[in-house]
């Protein structure tokens, strides 16, 4: 009740504006609609996008990837291992998605179940997005039961308190907006991924001035534990 959401119709049309200028050449790269004078790659991220890919050469399901962002700093390091990649997305930032040409092998849906029903799932990443929807452990369970080879999360706010629920408020410069965060308890957010899938690495990421004593960003590489 104190938050608006990723819904304000704002945040898309920034967010696709921004996309669109990287898309089309104009601009190197963006993040959450802010145009950056260089790429900056996640070599974690990459790591484990191509740990998954080796494995089986397929397509990576981007949950809550915007307009491609993850795709664009990703995609030139993996080359033909990569078939296909899907963010799944809001249904309006789908529909605005689908009034533009994109790069080749860059898709959209806005329906997980049906883009987790590849059979060349590889990967999933899930790059800042995990703490804004409201039940996690209903996405993390869906993910499992497709049979994910790989999860990849980035950008993921946790503490070692209990769940908590926030208020995040972004920055004027970058648009007007705030929305409902959860910073997870460590412990319960890896619980989640037991026992079907082991820890391969986890990793400091970009966020390093929360407010909330002790929190941190973090990134975690899992891997189903049948191909170990």
């Amino acid at each position: 009740a104190d938050a608006g959401g990723y819904d304000a119709a704002e945040i898309a049309q920034r967010c696709f504006r921004a996309a669109r200028e990287v898309a089309e050449g104009r601009a190197v790269a963006e993040r959450d609609s802010v145009l950056l004078d260089r790429q900056e790659v996640r070599w974690p991220v990459l790591a484990g996008l191509q740990m998954a890919l080796d494995a089986a050469h397929g397509e990576v399901v981007d949950f809550g990837g915007a307009f491609g962002s993850a795709f664009r700093m990703f995609a030139p390091f993996l080359g033909r291992k990569l078939d296909r990649w899907t963010v799944v997305e809001q249904a309006s930032y789908v529909q605005l998605a689908r009034t533009a040409s994109w790069e080749e092998k860059l898709f959209f849906s806005d329906n997980l179940d049906r883009a987790l029903d590849s059979p060349r799932l590889a990967a999933v990443l899930i790059s800042s997005s995990l703490q804004y929807v409201p039940r996690p452990d209903l996405i993390i369970k869906a993910i499992e039961d497709h049979r994910a080879p790989y999860i990849i999360l980035d950008r993921t706010s946790v503490w070692p308190g209990p769940n908590r629920i926030t208020v995040q408020t972004v920055p004027p410069s970058i648009y007007k907006a705030s929305y409902p965060a959860w910073f997870f308890n460590e412990k319960w957010l890896l619980a989640l991924f037991q026992p079907e899938y082991e820890l391969i690495a986890d990793f400091p990421s970009l966020c390093t001035y929360f407010n909330l004593h002790r929190a941190e960003d973090k990134g975690y590489i899992f891997r189903r534990r049948d191909l170990g």
